[in-house]
């Protein structure tokens, strides 16, 4: 996928997508299995446009924090395909277009696209949830 809208570069192509699309597409892509490889245009000197290295360098700061989400993991747990609008009801988010997910021997990362107003439930997962924390919290509190 390209950064901008074009393949290479292109001085008038400064449609740029935002660091948060890229991420979002970052993790679509990893919670059906695949991988993610993005597109850089350098100019003809092979300097890589500043908006390119700003969104290149935002990523990289994120990935500190949650690398360990993607490195060795397993597509989404779940049989019902991100994307598809389930349900939303009060207090209750289960819809696939607001999260997605990963799985490593016995962990499920959670990706909320949008953080949920009221009760997060997971339906469909097996066996007990012992511990939940967010990954940028390295005290681990529930």
């Amino acid at each position: 996928m390209t950064i901008n809208d074009t393949w290479g570069y292109k001085s008038y192509d400064t449609n740029f997508k935002s660091t948060e699309t890229l991420l979002h597409n970052l993790i679509d892509i990893a919670s059906k299995g695949g991988n993610y490889l993005l597109n850089v245009g350098p100019t003809s000197e092979g300097i890589i446009p500043q908006p390119e290295v700003d969104r290149l360098r935002a990523m990289g700061e994120w990935m500190k924090v949650n690398a360990r989400r993607f490195m060795g993991r397993r597509p989404r747990p779940f049989a019902a395909l991100p994307g598809v609008n389930s349900s939303v009801t009060a207090n209750r988010v289960t819809d696939f277009g607001q999260w997605r997910a990963t799985l490593k021997p016995g962990k499920i990362y959670i990706h909320l696209f949008k953080w949920p107003v009221g009760k997060f439930d997971l339906d469909g997962v097996k066996g007990q949830v012992s511990k939940a924390y967010l990954l940028a919290d390295a005290d681990q509190r529930p």
